[in-house]
């Protein structure tokens, strides 16, 4: 890749500042939240954990249509706002957007309340989801306004809040007052009082952070209203679509399975999903600096290039340990109830693998406002998961689900990059991904020859020096084949210093 531009370089250099905190944070978070699934899944059992699970995802769906789409639209017209200095625009847009979903979001908690049994018994046939679903109906206006108060948080570029609030102390706060909970032995009804309370207490927070630290906005006439709804309809049923279809390999399991296949599936999914950690770290930081080098009509291939390449050259190992120890991952740390997943698991990070890759292409779609094409793409996969999820699930159970939703990630991906590359003329790879291929095959023989030469009593142990041999060898190739040009160069300078200032 050719040297960063100027232009580029500023922005990488705000990456080096923010991005080791949202980087770390998020890490931290997801460290947090694995302990938290393990906790949960050895406490309660394939069958509880998959009946809060299931409470989760009908719950998530019903409120990803209370957002209406709304939280990819403030982002973008706060950052375009904030960059000409329109305070006003900015207060209409907070103040319109809450207005709209916190109305829905209550009237659609109070129709969730009424209906829970209906949901419970004659769609699911669990008379047990029924209090977990009413209980879970008060999330909604939570995370309806958690929701928008991360997207006021990222459109101003102070991510900091949101990884400090959403990433590290709810997801802290979670995991200990769900172990006492477990503790005392509240088990379910336990578990989901608690989800409730740390939502709760991140509204209270990110509120705080948003009018003490970031910006004093006051409720204005909302002339936005408008504008947010051109914008954000095409992406509301889109984004209910791919809610459900994130949800609908759980939600058909807990219809035409059992609560433990969910529970079973649902593990292998959470671990499959460590691949989406650097993404998703790096995307609430990526959008706006796209968005401000658009507006300022700069190029924005190096930065684009960059993001994608880390992606790559990140997630690429955790793909490999992944598809090489599936079934020790899933029965060290969750136990053998739920080995039968391992193979769930491997389809899942491959799919994974490739749709997260994909999704900087769709930042910048996003930054074009493509949102009729993303919603087309959408419609595509949503049928396609449905069709594959009916035929498959019957016959097959969680393999049958994870074939589905596989297939469907990785066209979603495919069809996302022939747009990006429509539109911008910008490759979506690059050759240099050979060097992480390269490097990513090299360590194994070392680990194979680890294992067969030792025998040790500790599993755990065994697989913690296996990772530190594979990072190891894995970035000194990267290094001895020059896999990083000068301004990335510079930019790991910047983090390390950060990282070991005094």
């Amino acid at each position: 890749m050719d040297n960063l531009e100027k232009g580029d370089n500023n922005l990488l250099s705000s990456l080096a500042k923010g991005g080791t905190l949202v980087i770390f944070g998020m890490v931290i978070s997801k460290i947090l939240t694995y302990f938290y699934n393990i906790v949960l899944a050895r406490s309660l059992g394939p069958g509880d954990y998959g009946l809060i699970t299931l409470g989760l995802s009908v719950i998530g769906l019903i409120t990803s249509l209370a957002i209406l789409g709304l939280p990819q639209g403030i982002i973008i017209y706060i950052a375009s706002y904030k960059s000409k200095e329109d305070n006003k625009s900015i207060n209409s847009v907070i103040s319109s957007s809450l207005a709209i979903s916190l109305i829905l979001a209550i009237v659609l908690t109070v129709i969730s309340f009424i209906f829970a049994e209906k949901i419970a018994v004659n769609i699911f046939h669990n008379s047990d989801l029924i209090l977990v679903l009413k209980i879970f109906s008060f999330l909604i206006p939570l995370e309806v306004l958690v929701t928008h108060l991360e997207s006021f948080v990222k459109g101003f570029r102070r991510i900091k809040y949101f990884v400090l609030v959403r990433q590290i102390i709810e997801n802290s706060i979670k995991f200990g007052l769900t172990a006492l909970a477990l503790f005392l032995g509240f088990k379910v009804a336990g578990v989901v009082g608690v989800i409730i309370i740390t939502s709760f207490i991140s509204c209270i927070l990110l509120l705080f952070f948003l009018y003490k630290k970031i910006f004093k906005f006051s409720i204005v006439k909302p002339d936005k209203i408008k504008m947010l709804l051109t914008f954000s309809l095409p992406l509301l049923l889109g984004q209910i679509l791919i809610t459900f279809t994130g949800w609908m390999d759980t939600l058909f399991l807990g219809y035409l399975k059992t609560t433990t296949d969910v529970g079973i599936y649902n593990i292998a999914l959470s671990t499959s999903n460590l691949i989406s950690v650097i993404p998703h770290a790096f995307f609430v930081l990526f959008l706006p600096m796209i968005i401000e080098l658009y507006t300022k009509s700069q190029n924005i291939t190096n930065l684009y290039h960059t993001v994608a390449k880390w992606i790559f050259f990140i997630n690429l190992p955790i793909l490999a340990i992944l598809l090489i120890f599936p079934k020790q991952i899933i029965t060290i740390l969750f136990g053998s109830a739920y080995e039968s997943g391992f193979l769930v698991l491997a389809i899942l990070s491959i799919s994974f693998f490739i749709f997260n890759y994909s999704l900087t292409s769709r930042e910048v779609l996003l930054m074009l406002k493509k949102t009729k094409l993303i919603f087309l793409n959408t419609i595509v996969v949503f049928a396609l998961n449905l069709i594959l999820n009916l035929i498959l699930i019957p016959k097959y159970g969680i393999y049958g689900a994870a074939i589905a939703t596989g297939i469907s990630y990785i066209i979603h991906a495919i069809l996302i990059q022939i747009e990006f590359f429509k539109f911008t003329k910008i490759s979506p790879i690059q050759l240099n991904y050979i060097k992480s291929i390269i490097a990513t095959l090299l360590p194994i023989p070392f680990i194979y020859l680890f294992l067969k030469l030792t025998d040790m009593q500790s599993q755990i142990l065994e697989g913690i020096i296996c990772l530190v041999i594979f990072s190891v060898v894995y970035i000194s190739i990267l290094f001895l084949l020059k896999s990083f040009d000068e301004g990335e160069k510079e930019l790991f300078k910047k983090l390390k210093s950060r990282l070991f200032k005094k």
